[in-house]
């Protein structure tokens, strides 16, 4: 993108201000997203996030913004800490701006701290639990009937496996290879355990709730001095789901450890403060069922992300950013990794989750 380009969209939210810097960071695995920095004729100036949309993701942008929109303001209406961004108006009085290419934009302020792709700061994790915990006190009566399922099954992880199974049988890309059997032998072998809570729900035995979706540890900024949690951010996947899927990606982001030799792994501590700060804001408005749940979320939320992963690499890389060929395929294994380790922690997840929130899980 040229700086006239980001120029054109920002006049289309009514910003005409002169841009004297942007860039791309290289952090977000979807959306195509700017930093800018504007002046304007007073010499007042303006930091900004300008973001384009993925429109293979995203298949109805307006509905995703419509969401994004409603959770933002509800947070701002609460006055909830940690906060959230919010969205800019475009000219023709939407939250977003549609291309005469097709493509959907947004623009919205750049909020000061700093986020962390990992972090071995127990503080910094108990914070990133008790920032994803403090997200479902506020949303507790908010009614998730609003939302648009703008992915449907999107954690809906028996349909990921149909879809992995898909496009193994049909290799439109030629990708198939005995480093890739492997993976997907392994992750068809464990199926049923990690589609435990998709199957729980289909019994009628969780509830729907608002979730994030996308529980991720740099999903959260921080205030670089206290380490307290000033905002989420990345609203785009809340819509209606399941708990036991925004807790288990929350562990499956802080809890992995890199090894030297580049193994990914299971980091006990980290699992416990961040399930510590996560369950002192939510067990008392928990159900039996989804707490008994939870300790099934880690597990299957790293192997959803692998068969996701080994999916895009078999379509072609459509859905992630990647750098390199085979960033797909090398991800995948790094979750398939995680998953394994995850196996021989099982009775430990099982046995902390119990003492914090003193029931039992099945």
């Amino acid at each position: 993108m040229t700086e006239n380009g980001l120029s054109r969209v920002l006049a289309a939210f009514g910003i005409n201000n002169r841009i004297i810097e942007y860039k791309e960071p290289v952090t977000g695995n979807v959306n195509r997203t700017y930093r800018v920095i504007t002046e304007n004729a007073d010499g007042k100036r303006s930091r900004l996030i300008v973001q384009r949309l993925n429109g293979y993701a995203y298949d109805e942008p307006e509905k995703l913004m419509q969401n994004a929109a409603l959770i933002s303001e509800w947070m701002r209406k609460k006055n909830a800490k940690p906060g959230t961004v919010k969205f800019y108006k475009s000219l023709n009085g939407y939250n977003f701006w549609r291309a005469e290419d097709g493509d959907y934009w947004r623009v919205y302020d750049y909020i000061d701290g700093v986020t962390f792709a990992s972090t071995d700061d127990l503080n910094i994790i108990e914070n990133t639990g008790r920032a994803f915990g403090r997200f479902q006190q506020i949303m507790a009566d908010f009614d998730e009937r609003q939302l648009y399922l703008t992915i449907p099954d999107f954690h809906n992880t028996k349909r990921r496996y149909e879809l992995l199974e898909e496009a193994y049988g049909k290799d439109i890309c030629g990708r198939r290879s005995r480093e890739l059997e492997e993976s997907y032998d392994w992750l068809m072998s464990v199926k049923d355990r990690a589609c435990i809570l998709t199957a729980v729900y289909e019994q009628n035995k969780l509830p729907l709730r608002v979730c994030h979706n996308d529980t991720k540890i740099n999903n959260v900024l921080f205030d670089e001095n206290s380490g307290e949690a000033i905002a989420i951010i990345d609203l785009d996947t809340v819509m209606p789901g399941l708990l036991g899927h925004d807790f288990g990606d929350a562990v499956r982001s802080v809890a992995c450890g890199v090894s030297a030799d580049k193994n990914h792994y299971f980091d006990p501590e980290k699992f416990r403060a961040f399930t510590k700060g996560f369950l002192s804001l939510v067990k008392e408005s928990l159900s039996e069922n989804e707490i008994n749940t939870l300790c099934y979320g880690p597990f299957c939320m790293t192997a959803e992300l692998a068969v996701r992963y080994l999916t895009d690499y078999l379509m072609g890389d459509k859905y992630f950013k990647i750098s390199y060929d085979r960033q797909n395929l090398d991800k995948a294994k790094q979750r398939i990794m995680l998953a394994k380790d995850m196996l021989n922690y099982e009775a430990e997840i099982r046995s902390f989750i119990s003492e914090i929130s003193r029931l039992s899980c099945l």
